[in-house]
Parts: C-alpha cells; sequence; structure tokens
C-alpha cells in the first residue's frame, strides 16, 4: 500500500496506530464499515474470476502485543457505545485486570467475528460453492482475549467451512497438548492443523513433520497444512513424506 492511500486511511480511522514501528505489517481496523467491505469485495472478485477452490483468511485478527497501545480512531467512542458507558478511564480502564477489561475483550472478539460474518456472506451470495477458511492461534479460548479471535464461535455460527489451528512448534508435546484440545467431536471435522514445517517458531525435521502429521490423523482432525511452502519443504520434506507413504502402501 502506497504512502499517501494509508495515510488517507488512517485519516478515516481505518487503521490500527500503537504498532510496533518496525513491524512489517500494517493492520486495518476491524471495527470499520469500509474495511469490512473492501474484504469482501476482494474475497468475491477473487473468488467469480479466478478457477479457487476457496478463500482463506490470514491474519484475520488484532496484533498480538500489548492490547492497551492499540487503538485506531474512534475506539475509545465505539468501545463506550457497545459497553454502554457514560464516561471511562482511558486506557488505565481497559488495560490487564482493568474494570473494563473483560467487556474490551468482548469487543474486540466481535469485531473481528463480524469481519469473518460479512466476508462469509458477501462469498456465498456470489460464489456459493467456494470453500471459506481462516487462520487461527491453536491455543482457545487464550486467543479470544489475545487476538480477538473466537473461532469456536465461527464455527458453532457456520461462519467458516473449516479454520486451519497454526499449532506451529517443535515441542512434541506442546503439539500433542494443543492438538488433543482441539479434538473435541463437536470441532475435529472442522479444524485443520496447522504444523509449521518452517515458520518464525523453527524448523522441523522430516521426523517431527511425519509425527505430527500421525498426531493429528491419531486425533481424527479434518487434515493438515504444511506451512510455509519453501525450498525446504518442497525439495526434502515432501519427497521424504512420499517415500514413507509409499512405503506403508
Amino acid at each position: 500500500m502506497q504512502p499517501l492511500r494509508w495515510k488517507n486511511y488512517s485519516k478515516q480511522g481505518m487503521t490500527i496506530e500503537g504498532v510496533a514501528s518496525n513491524s512489517a505489517i500494517r493492520w486495518l481496523n476491524p471495527d470499520h464499515a469500509q474495511v469490512r467491505k473492501s474484504l469482501g469485495e476482494i474475497a468475491v472478485y477473487l473468488a467469480t474470476n479466478y478457477d479457487f477452490d476457496g478463500i482463506h483468511l490470514d491474519y484475520i485478527r488484532y496484533p498480538d502485543s500489548p492490547t492497551h497501545l492499540i487503538n485506531s480512531k474512534n475506539d475509545k467512542v465505539r468501545f463506550m457505545e457497545y459497553a454502554k458507558l457514560k464516561s471511562i478511564d482511558w486506557p488505565k480502564d481497559i488495560q490487564y485486570k482493568g474494570k473494563h477489561r473483560a467487556k474490551f475483550d468482548e469487543w474486540r472478539a466481535k469485531n473481528i467475528t463480524e469481519v469473518v460474518r460479512y466476508v462469509r456472506g458477501e462469498l456465498k451470495k456470489s460464489a456459493p460453492n467456494v470453500t471459506f477458511s481462516t487462520a487461527v492461534f491453536g491455543r482457545y479460548p487464550t486467543c479470544i482475549y489475545s487476538i480477538g479471535q473466537d473461532w469456536k464461535a465461527w464455527i458453532d455460527d457456520g461462519l467458516v467451512d473449516f479454520v486451519v489451528a497454526m499449532n506451529y512448534t517443535h515441542d512434541m508435546n506442546l503439539y500433542r497438548e494443543l492438538v488433543s484440545a482441539q479434538a473435541d467431536t463437536k470441532y475435529r471435522d472442522k479444524i485443520i492443523s496447522g504444523i509449521g514445517v518452517n515458520s518464525f517458531e523453527g524448523m522441523l525435521s522430516v521426523t517431527q513433520v511425519f509425527h505430527q502429521i500421525r498426531f493429528a490423523g491419531f486425533k481424527k482432525l479434518r487434515g493438515i497444512s504444511l506451512y510455509s511452502y519453501e525450498e525446504y519443504l518442497e525439495a526434502e520434506v515432501l519427497p521424504a513424506l512420499e517415500l514413507i507413504n509409499d512405503g506403508k502402501k
């Protein structure tokens, strides 16, 4: 996005401010109607002009940084309207253990959910056969409070065809913990386990990838997703997994 366009978006209250200045990512405000409209238009354009099987939303969340430092224009006013408050000590009352923190978490989660709901609605009107999915933090319900992602509610309300839980870790015990918590019979057929083959969290060996795939299958999740598609995955991991699969046959 060009600086002038970003500046214009910021003036309209469409951006999230307070994100670390060295962040490579610029965040749009999920509580802004024009942001929802723009995302819906992009999803519909892609679904109706290209032969895609699905549309997937990544980074559909708030930044995972201290939330009282991340604000958008009019956040205070909009939150007070939502919480039906006549006064507030901002940001003290929405900080960790602040008197209105629980309501603030609820409001943020509502904002993200409304983006998902809107994009889903627009997409299904124009391309009902295109699958709709989202990337989510795997640890639930912690992700509701940290980044505003209430993804089990999205599944309950039929807003997504499935979610990809970013279970990115080289720690097999942690991976088992995350996947086991996701394996509830009510949700597991809507959850794909994201495996961080080469992610920010580190690089997995072929053996580690195999064991994580096998555990997700043992817990009967819908499937697995390997992140990210780079040379290491293509040249080393996938051929090795193919050999393992051929050996099993």
